[in-house]
C-alpha cells in the first residue's frame, strides 16, 4: 500500500484544471435553501437564502491530481531564497520548510491580541525568506488540518520540508508575499 505524501491539496483548483485539461464537462446540481429567519441590519432586510452548487466526478480529488501532475509542473519553479519577490509568476513550484509564525498587538506589556498562521521558510537559517500562506483547513491532510488551533501553544516550531505549487496573491506593508498553497507534498522531515 502507497500513502499519498500529500499535506495540502486544494480540491477546488485541481478540479478545475482537471476540467479543462481532461476536456470533461462535469454535471453540476445547484441547491437553493431558504432560512425562515430574516434579519436587518443597516437597513437591508436578509432572508438567509444560500444556493449550493455540487459537483460528482468518477475520480477522487487525488487520483484527479495525479492525471494532470505533468500539466502542472510546467508551470515554473522558482528558489524561495535566490528570488525577488517582485519577481515571483503568479503560479510556481517551490520548495521549503512549511511552517508557523506568529504576531501579536501590545499594549506595554498587555496583549492584546495573538494570531498565528502558517509559513513556507526558503530554509531554517537566520536571514530566512518566507511566504505568508493563506490556507483552508479543508485541504489540509489529515492531521495537519488540526495544528493550526494549536499553534500559538505546542505546535509553534513545527516544520516539515515540502514541495509545493502556489499562487502569489498579493504583497504585504512588509513587501512579504502572500500566497495561496494549491499543493504541497511531504519531502522529508527537517
Amino acid at each position: 500500500m502507497k500513502l499519498t505524501p500529500l499535506v495540502y491539496l486544494d480540491t477546488s483548483f485541481i478540479v478545475e484544471v482537471y476540467e479543462t485539461v481532461t476536456k470533461t464537462d462535469v454535471p453540476v446540481t445547484v441547491t437553493k435553501t431558504e432560512d425562515v429567519s430574516a434579519t436587518l441590519s443597516a437597513g437591508f432586510i436578509s432572508g438567509g437564502a444560500s444556493t449550493t452548487e455540487t459537483k460528482e466526478f468518477p475520480l477522487n480529488s487525488h487520483r484527479m491530481f495525479e492525471r494532470v501532475r505533468k500539466e502542472l509542473e510546467k508551470l515554473p519553479s522558482v528558489d524561495l531564497a535566490t528570488t525577488e519577490y517582485n519577481q515571483l509568476p503568479e503560479y510556481f513550484w517551490t520548495q521549503g520548510v512549511f511552517g508557523a509564525s506568529a504576531s501579536q498587538t501590545t499594549r506595554g506589556n498587555e496583549v492584546l491580541h495573538r494570531e498565528s498562521y502558517f509559513r513556507l521558510y526558503s530554509d531554517l537559517k537566520e536571514h530566512k525568506r518566507s511566504l505568508v500562506l493563506v490556507t483552508n483547513d479543508v485541504y489540509l491532510a489529515t492531521g495537519y488540518d488540526q495544528v493550526q488551533k494549536h499553534l500559538a501553544g505546542s505546535c509553534q516550531g513545527f516544520g516539515i520540508a515540502v514541495k509545493g505549487l502556489f499562487k502569489f496573491l498579493a504583497s504585504d506593508m512588509m513587501h512579504s508575499p502572500i500566497c495561496a498553497p494549491l499543493v504541497m507534498e511531504k519531502i522529508g522531515n527537517v
